[in-house]
């Protein structure tokens, strides 16, 4: 902060524009140039405004300024050399408050001892000992020139921070430092704050066993010494062959690195807890320092108000006590030049008196004169004006027929215009209709397109199959033709070689067997009859069995082949059914669309002739009534003008009859009163002439103006009543264009909607004998489809027996070796899980023990802790009664 304020002070001295102007616009380049946003600054703001008060017109003292605002916090800004610039400087507190804010240290610097297996103290790391003390009694690194300032204020009366919070094996009572900041200062003379550096955190090795799981919550805030862990029942050891001793060692050295941890991170607790406080401490010291500043300015606010008020309050009362001055002189000057005026006016009146008499014989002469010269005037005129009257009432005829011939034109566009208008929204209404006509005409013949491409491909494919089965059961039967001649012969030739042979062997049996062999042939001639009649009655019986079996296999196909047909026709019912409805459906939304259409039109032309009656009605109301309020105007200014110049006149009176009273009451009234008298008599002679003419002048002007005004009122009336009768006409003509409009509109309706309801019909006719013969088209294709299963169900039915079979087999083979392997892996599994039961059995007594062993020894370690915290809080305590 002070850097950037160094900046922005070094920037503006250099400027030569006035102080705010230079400081600000330094604030905002430096500001910018380090990326600070202007709502987020806060402290810098408040000191560039104490910078810039006072009344010196340069900005070279800024810099002086600058070094007392900071002399008054205790800083002081030291600018070195350039062969300086790579070293630190420093902004120094004064003496007093570094004396003040001096860090107390407890008495008791030694530390005591922590629960361990050796006093080795390895576990003490950088924030052991000494070092720990330095880095609580460190300064805070964020500070600011505001907490300088709060510092500088609060110095002398600062409570000691402390630690309430026990540590176990010592009593932190621990005064918390003062904050400390060094500065360096740059060769430009800006200003750059150094902190010591953070220490790096101290590397944690985690132990391999989780001795943290083992301690409980009330273990670890208790306030007396920790003892080593005790490990639970079921924790095993690896079946290592390890020497007893080596591993105790190890176990107390992972115990004793786990309190060792414990030690540091209380350690950490507590620095933490210290940091809060402290920084709790710093909040409140800014809070109070704020609320202070925002009071001082408030109060300065309201002091300068007051003393803004106090001094308008002087000037208006100076003022005040002016214009009553003002007044006083002004009414003395308006006495005096009453009275000069006066004495003047006396003395003037009787060379008037002279002159009006001589006046008067002028203006009869004049007059006279005026009489014959106007009368010759007005002849002249009125000669001179009949031409240029005649050609004013020949335009004005001329403009009368131009009027109405626009008025005729106006109105034939205007009924052309909206029957174009009309045809237009005719068009949009009824384009959605002619877009789903043609919609549907183009879908129905794709769609007919479609089925005559579909029944050519169904007869090609239909005639390409056939002749494939042809080829195929033709090429079979050939095949099978040729091989059963070609064995026929085969057999022809065994047969004939076969009884060849089997002649020549009979009747060499024949000749060595003469008597026994016709005793054989009688027998086997018998047995041969039996079994021929034993095998035509197998034959026989067979034959029926195979006869019934097809006749039931038959029926059962046929009754299939009727229910299938069934269903499908019931199928198809539903499905023309479905139709039809779904037809009637849209020809019933496309009638309440149309009726809708309709209804919505005319109400938007009702609508839309009323608001036009109404806006032509207002217009007339807002007519009639300006020109009512313009005549009620004219009145009240001609009656306020008249009542100015009576009340003028009446003012004049009076002032002449108060002068005649003050002149009565003076001394030379006797002597002047006769003269005065005449004189006055004349001049009221003069004042009631003047005042006849122009009494005559007003008059004549005024019945000349009334005269232009009733002729002005009466064109006025007929051109209304023209408005009147011309909107009438043209409403009239409009409401009978529309009607014949709405006329010729239902009559296109009606042939639109009888137009469309033979399109429906006809397209619904096509579409049932599209769907007759689709229907036809699919039973077929359904039959041809269920002979097509059948043979196919009854080839898989013959592999899947003769799978099945097989498969049998093998799964027989591969069950029996499953049970020889399952019974050898059971033999197997059963001695391993008896070995290793034996084996955890044993490791089970093993952990037994050593788990008692340790349970004694942590037991003892235990109790001796104990009585030494119990020695150490005595000796303590002692200490402090022995204290003063």
């Amino acid at each position: 902060d002070i850097n950037i304020l160094f900046q922005i002070v070094s920037d503006a001295q250099q400027s030569q524009n006035p102080p705010f102007r230079a400081l600000f616009a330094a604030y905002d380049k430096v500001l910018a140039d380090h990326d600070i946003p202007q709502e987020h600054d806060q402290r810098i703001f408040r000191y560039l405004l104490r910078l810039g008060e006072g009344r010196s017109h340069s900005s070279r003292s800024l810099m002086y300024k600058l070094r007392q605002l900071l002399a008054k916090l205790d800083i002081h800004i030291v600018v070195q050399d350039e062969q300086d610039a790579g070293e630190d400087g420093e902004v120094n507190l004064s003496p007093d408050n570094v004396r003040q804010t001096q860090e107390i240290v407890p008495s008791s610097a030694t530390r005591s001892r922590r629960a361990s297996f050796n006093d080795t103290r390895l576990d003490e790391s950088w924030v052991s000992g000494g070092r720990l003390d330095a880095v609580r009694s460190g300064h805070s690194p964020h500070t600011s020139l505001d907490d300088l300032s709060r510092m500088r204020r609060s110095s002398t009366n600062r409570p000691p921070v402390t630690n309430g919070a026990s540590i176990r094996g010592r009593v932190a009572m621990q005064n918390q430092a003062q904050i400390r900041r060094s500065h360096s200062v740059s060769t430009q003379g800006s200003i750059r704050a150094t902190r010591p550096p953070t220490p790096e955190p101290w590397p944690r090795h985690q132990p391999s066993i989780d001795y943290q799981n083992v301690l409980t919550d009330d273990e670890t805030e208790s306030d007396i010494p920790s003892s080593p862990p005790v490990l639970p029942s079921n924790h095993q050891f690896a079946p290592q062959h390890i020497e007893p001793i080596e591993a105790e060692l190890t176990y107390e050295a992972e115990a004793f690195f786990h309190t060792s941890q414990i030690k540091t991170a209380r350690r950490c607790l507590h620095q933490l807890s210290l940091e809060s406080s402290h920084l709790q401490h710093m909040a409140r010291i800014a809070q109070n320092h704020d609320q202070r500043l925002l009071k001082t300015q408030a109060f300065s606010i309201w002091a300068a108000k007051l003393l803004d008020k106090r001094q308008a309050a002087e000037t208006e009362q100076f003022f005040e006590q002016y214009e009553r001055r003002a007044t006083r002189a002004r009414d003395l000057f308006l006495l005096n030049k009453a009275f000069t005026h006066w004495a003047q006016s006396t003395s003037d009146e009787v060379a008037r008196t002279s002159v009006a008499r001589r006046h008067i014989l002028r203006t009869r002469y004049f007059n006279a004169w005026r009489d014959i010269t106007a009368v010759n005037d007005l002849k002249c005129r009125r000669l001179g004006l009949r031409k240029w009257f005649s050609v004013w009432r020949t335009n004005a005829a001329r403009k009368a027929v131009d009027n109405e011939r626009a008025v005729a034109v106006y109105e034939e566009n205007l009924v052309q215009r909206t029957w174009w208008k009309w045809f237009w929204a005719f068009c949009e209404r009824k384009a959605p209709v002619w877009h789903d006509h043609r919609a549907k005409q183009s879908c129905l013949h794709s769609l007919a397109g479609a089925v005559t491409r579909l029944r050519q491909h169904q007869a090609a494919a239909s005639r390409m199959r056939n002749t494939n089965l042809l080829k195929k059961t033709f090429g079979a039967l050939v095949a099978r033709q040729t091989a059963i001649l070609s064995l026929h012969r085969s057999a022809e030739e065994l047969h004939r070689t076969n009884a060849v042979n089997n002649c020549f062997h009979h009747l060499v049996q024949e000749s060595k067997l003469g008597h026994a062999s016709k005793e054989m042939s009688t027998v086997v001639s018998r047995r041969l009859l039996t079994t021929a009649v034993s095998v035509w009655q197998l034959n026989t019986q067979l034959s029926q069995q195979a006869t019934a079996a097809d006749r039931r296999r038959i029926l059962q196909n046929a009754w299939t082949n009727w229910n299938d047909n069934l269903r499908a026709r019931a199928l198809v019912a539903k499905i023309d059914d479905r139709v039809v409805l779904e037809n009637l459906y849209k020809w019933v939304l496309q009638s309440r669309l149309a009726l809708f259409r309709r209804v919505t039109d005319s109400r938007l032309q009702e609508r839309a002739l009323q608001t036009l009656s109404l806006r032509l009605t207002e217009q007339r109301f807002r007519l009639e009534e300006a020109a009512m309020i313009f005549k009620e105007h004219k009145r009240r200014r001609m009656l306020a003008s008249v009542m100015l110049r009576f009340h003028g006149i009446s003012r004049a009176e009076e002032i002449m009859e108060r002068q005649a009273l003050e002149f009565r009451n003076t001394h030379l009234m006797n002597a002047v009163l006769p003269v005065w008298l005449q004189r006055t008599k004349h001049l009221m002679k003069l004042d009631r002439w003047s005042n006849d003419a122009r009494y005559y002048c007003l008059a004549s002007g005024t019945i000349k103006k009334w005269k232009d005004e009733t002729s002005q009122a009466q064109r006025n009336k007929r051109r209304d009543a023209y408005v009147q009768i011309r909107s009438r006409v043209k409403s009239r003509m409009v409401r009978n264009c529309f009607a014949a409009w709405r006329e010729r509109a239902t009559v296109v309706t009606q042939l639109d909607s009888t137009a469309v309801e033979h399109v429906n019909n006809r397209h619904v006719n096509a579409g049932t004998a599209i769907f007759n013969s689709w229907r036809g088209k699919t039973r077929q294709n359904n039959q041809l489809s269920i002979q097509a299963e059948e043979f196919s169900a009854r080839l898989l039915f013959l592999r899947t027996i003769a799978i099945l079979v097989s498969k049998g087999q093998e799964v027989l083979l591969h069950h029996t070796q499953a049970l020889t392997l399952c019974s050898q892996t059971i033999d197997l599994l059963a001695t391993g899980t008896l070995k290793r039961l034996k084996w955890a059995l044993f490791c089970h007594r093993r952990n037994l023990d050593s788990a008692a062993a340790l349970e004694q020894r942590n037991s003892q370690q235990h109790r001796r802790n104990m009585l030494r915290y119990w020695a150490e809080q005595a000796s303590r305590r002692r200490a402090a009664r022995t204290l003063p």
